[in-house]
């Protein structure tokens, strides 16, 4: 996933020391698109089924996408008047001891066809 162009995993990556420790659950942002699309881009691509937005973590991921406080509270303006507004977010992919890696491959592939 690191070599996909314009992809920003968050997290634990394969060059730290605790990579080895590291659970099946991948958190990344795909260039400046919305979580939300890239979401629905691997279901449809891929059949992939993953989570996209701020993940009960609200505070934490507007500081990793460096959303500033004005614009924060326009997003909160604009939530209030849009209801079904999409707001910046990550993508969640959380892989478990049932994946084959013919499902990884399937992952990266469609991701690289996103990007």
């Amino acid at each position: 996933m690191m070599q996909i162009p314009g992809l920003k995993v968050f997290g634990i990556t394969p060059d730290s020391l605790r990579f080895n420790h590291k659970g099946g659950v991948i958190v990344f942002r795909l260039g400046n698109r919305m979580a939300s699309r890239v979401a629905r881009e691997l279901a449809e691509q891929g059949g992939i089924g993953v989570r996209s937005g701020c993940h009960c973590a609200h505070l934490l991921v507007k500081q990793l996408l460096e959303i500033p406080p004005l614009l924060q509270q326009f997003q909160g303006v604009m939530l209030t008047l849009f209801h079904q507004l999409a707001l910046p977010g990550l993508t969640r992919v959380s892989l478990g001891i049932e994946n084959t890696v013919e499902e990884i491959d399937t992952l990266i592939e469609a991701l690289d066809k996103i990007a």
